[in-house]
């Protein structure tokens, strides 16, 4: 780590690994989310720091974007080496900034990412501004990951908000905020998208906004649809009230079998 900047080195675990051996895109997404709370630590916003002051992150939005050759190529498989360069970018009215970069083995990078977090009040679970004395340590940066035009991402049809796969948030789901975290709600949405898609599709992007939490015992359906070519949209929605929990935009590209994670 070097303050603004921080770079984490991950080894991809057997039971991180997809049918074809190669690593799941949720597993991806806690690398990113664990690269993060390790600067965040370094910087002097770790978990236990944040909850003296009655606050804890959330991450509300995140767009991850492959590169071409990452897509066409083979991705890592069991012990070889992703890494994760990280760094905040700004902090605008209520929402810090973070960015990313994901390198293979070979220093290649695979992917780039940008996120939006926020923080809760503890108890009221709430949105709470950040105290100004903590806000003002959060270093900023002028280098983007990727140029990100932040956009509504767009939402279900209601004609699409029926049926669906139930989930129904367990113990193991659940983070040290006490909700379920956010790379097991992308990985339901995905996991129900994929039962639509061929066994050889892959996820080329994916733009995701994380809009309520799911606490324990709640349960959420999973719903996609299509939007036009290789566009799927996903939403998990409360099977209480049909209260909207996670709405994203996924892209899809056809691989090779010894591609396909």
């Amino acid at each position: 780590m070097s303050g603004e900047t921080c770079d984490i080195d991950f080894r991809v675990r057997a039971y991180e690994l997809g049918t074809a051996g190669c690593a799941r895109l949720p597993v991806l997404l806690g690398y990113l989310q664990e690269a993060a709370a390790l600067h965040a630590r370094s910087l002097g916003f770790s978990h236990e720091e944040m909850s003296a002051n009655s606050l804890f992150w959330v991450l509300t939005r995140l767009y991850l974007r492959l590169s071409p050759e990452a897509v066409a190529r083979r991705w890592p498989g069991w012990r070889e080496r992703v890494a994760v360069r990280t760094w905040p970018v700004c902090f605008e009215r209520l929402q810090a900034r973070r960015d990313f970069l994901l390198l293979d083995e070979q220093g290649r990078t695979m992917g780039s990412a940008v996120s939006s977090w926020v923080t809760l009040d503890t108890a009221a679970r709430k949105l709470s501004p950040m105290p100004e004395e903590l806000r003002q340590r959060i270093p900023v940066s002028d280098e983007h990951a990727l140029e990100y035009q932040r956009r509504k991402t767009p939402g279900l049809e209601p004609a699409d908000q029926t049926g669906g796969i139930l989930m129904t948030a367990q113990r193991s789901d659940l983070d040290v905020n006490g909700h379920v975290n956010n790379a097991v709600l992308a990985a339901w949405a995905l996991d129900e998208a994929t039962t639509h898609l061929s066994p050889t599709a892959r996820c080329t992007a994916l733009e995701v906004a994380f809009r309520a939490e799911v606490l324990p015992g709640q349960s959420v359906l999973a719903r996609s649809a299509p939007q036009g070519e290789n566009v799927r949209l996903l939403g998990l929605f409360s099977a209480d009230d049909g209260r909207e929990h996670l709405r994203a935009a996924s892209w899809w590209e056809t691989v090779s079998a010894m591609g396909q994670s």
